[in-house]
């Protein structure tokens, strides 16, 4: 048996950028074809507020990330990077 946070675990983990309360299990309905969906909050289950979720067969586990963080992580790394090629005069 595998957890949901196991399982992202052992992905690699979570990303800086990762939506901690936006990480979706889907799964399908047993003798159906149709799924359903089941929210996973990993701040909730990291600080023991929520179950960690056990996996089953064949289930699907979304890990969404925010553009926004991606696109400051970009930006300030690249702020960071340029400051470093500035010329300075020690006096």
């Amino acid at each position: 048996p595998v957890t949901v946070s196991q399982a992202i675990a052992m992905a690699g983990g979570a990303l800086r950028a990762t939506k901690m309360s936006g990480v979706r299990i889907i799964r399908q309905k047993e003798g159906s074809t149709s799924k359903e969906i089941i929210p996973v909050d990993l701040n909730a289950i990291s600080k023991l507020n929520a179950p960690d979720i056990l996996l089953e067969p064949n289930d699907v586990v979304q890990v969404p990330t925010s553009e926004g963080k991606i696109f400051m992580d970009k930006f300030l790394g690249a702020m960071t990077g340029g400051l470093s090629s500035i010329p300075y005069i020690l006096r």
